[in-house]
């Protein structure tokens, strides 16, 4: 007899690299629309960091499993320090050139 272990896996999974993708896109596209003409990729990103939620919250609810809070927070506040002395990397644009 089968079953099906951790249900809702492969579809976190493939949101995931979905975001990924997006991200970079934004990295070669950070202004403006992306040549593929499907809109600007910080919107796009928008969707796809709302598909990798909802991901997270149906791979919780079919799993009896739940976000762990306290490391989603020690987490952010990690992200902060770094930010703070310049340590995160982002996209960097040159508005002087045109």
């Amino acid at each position: 007899m089968s079953r099906v272990l951790w249900r809702g896996s492969v579809k976190l999974a493939e949101e995931a690299a979905e975001l990924g993708v997006e991200l970079a896109k934004l990295q070669a596209f950070p202004v403006g629309e992306h040549p593929d003409g499907r809109g600007a990729c910080i919107e796009r990103v928008k969707d796809e960091m709302a598909d990798v939620v909802a991901a997270i919250q149906w791979f919780c609810e079919r799993n009896g499993v739940a976000v762990d809070w306290k490391r989603v927070d020690e987490k952010v506040a990690r992200f902060s320090s770094w930010d703070a002395k310049g340590q995160l990397a982002g996209v960097v644009v040159d508005d002087t050139i045109s």
